[in-house]
């Protein structure tokens, strides 16, 4: 049976999930999962340190994503104006799937989900 959280970014939501993992290290089976990568993409930014579970999860999960990736220093997209000159080489235009744009990709059609599900 599938969990479902709502307003995963106000109190009352952060304090449902805190009550979930109360006794959990995970949100769904006894390692980290695609449903773990879920929520922790739902959240705006790190919980307070008042969601105690809900903290150390969001530690724990991100720790792992460390470990796996390294250290992500964050990124910025910026658009090109339609007088911009650049111009593409043929490798910037192959699609490149990699396990990071494959989770990335996971979280956010998941993250829209738990949007809709509001």
């Amino acid at each position: 049976m599938a969990v479902t959280f709502f307003g995963l970014n106000s109190a009352a939501g952060l304090k449902k999930l805190n009550d979930y993992l109360l006794d959990r290290s995970y949100i769904t089976g006894s390692q980290a999962s695609k449903d773990d990568l879920t929520v922790h993409a739902a959240l705006s930014k790190p919980p307070s340190s008042e969601f105690v579970n809900v903290s150390r999860w969001y530690n724990h999960i991100a720790a792992l994503f460390s470990a796996v990736f390294g250290e992500v220093s964050g990124v910025i997209i910026e658009t090109r104006d339609a007088a911009s000159t650049y111009t593409p080489s043929v490798a910037e235009t192959r699609p490149q799937l990699t396990m990071m744009t494959m989770l990335i990709s996971l979280a956010k059609s998941s993250s829209m989900l738990i949007s809709l599900a509001k």
